[in-house]
């Protein structure tokens, strides 16, 4: 969701199909193709997801590679969201 307008700007459906029949794939690969597109055509600041392992891993490799900045995990905040901040 884009903060200033409330606009959902991009939004990805996916089958278990298409990530070797294990739904616990799909989350992580929707991110990844909605990041790609996204990053394409502006510049990504924040992401906030849910407390996936699977989303933690993937946020924490991009950390490596210096394509996200930090992180707030959901155990500092009351609700169940992590924060991701992007460069």
């Amino acid at each position: 969701m884009e903060m200033t307008t409330g606009y959902i700007i991009d939004l990805e459906v996916l089958d278990k199909r298409e990530v070797e029949l294990k739904s616990v794939n799909m989350e992580k690969k929707a991110l990844e193709n909605i990041l790609q597109r996204m990053k394409s055509v502006l510049n990504v600041v924040e992401v906030v997801t849910d407390a996936s392992a699977s989303i933690k891993k993937m946020m924490s490799e991009l950390q490596k590679q210096n394509h996200v900045t930090s992180f707030i995990n959901r155990d500092n905040l009351a609700q169940n969201s992590n924060f991701w901040f992007m460069t």
